[in-house]
């Protein structure tokens, strides 16, 4: 009988119950910082923990009931009620995957990615607001995409917005906040592409 990889006191500075996690692969792409790091959620407490493996690592309490777990533990995110991460195929490289939920459900229930783009040129995030959502012929609609966002801080030239309120796949405008009239009823889908400089 061996003692676990990695154990903790249930407290509120350690933790009170690791919920899914998962060693980062050799082949991710990420950088060496990362080599035979474990990451895991930390439902009770909230945030994302990684954990780097110390042989030198001393023990935090008064008395140590059995050898220190040989990690140090950092907080990676502070995303919180994390139940279940693993790491899957992203691009030519590999991503952590973690899903998010809370009890009795709320906004913000999702799979998320958590992806390692060195230099390389990530894709703005397209965000549509509108004033209404339905109405009576002619039915006009003020579109707001200003709440788009890059998540690269160098880019600075601004965005690019291309607008397709009929899906039809022909740019309808390139405004920020257009205000487009449907004179057809039914039910639209509108779209909306934000470019950077990159493209």
């Amino acid at each position: 009988l061996d003692y676990p990889v990695h154990w903790y006191h249930h407290n509120t500075e350690d933790g009170g119950a690791i919920t899914g996690g998962a060693f980062v692969p050799k082949d991710a792409g990420w950088p060496s910082s990362f080599d035979d790091a474990y990451i895991y959620g930390e439902y009770a407490w909230g945030g994302i923990r990684i954990a780097h493996p110390n042989k030198n690592a001393e023990c935090p309490w008064d008395e140590c009931k059995i050898p220190i777990s040989p990690w140090d533990i950092d907080v990676f995110s502070d995303e919180k009620k994390v139940v279940g991460m693993m790491f899957g195929p992203h691009k030519d490289k590999q991503a952590l995957y973690y899903v998010v939920h809370y009890p009795g459900g709320k906004s913000g229930e999702a799979v998320y990615r958590i992806a390692f783009t060195g230099e390389a040129n990530r894709d703005p995030k397209a965000r549509i607001e509108v004033d209404k959502s339905v109405g009576f012929l002619p039915f006009t609609v003020q579109f707001d995409g200003t709440s788009s966002y890059d998540p690269d801080d160098g880019d600075t030239d601004g965005l690019v917005y291309e607008w397709d309120f009929d899906a039809d796949g022909i740019v309808d405008s390139t405004e920020a906040q257009p205000e487009y009239t449907f004179t057809s009823a039914g039910v639209f889908e509108p779209e909306l592409v934000v470019r950077d400089a990159q493209g």
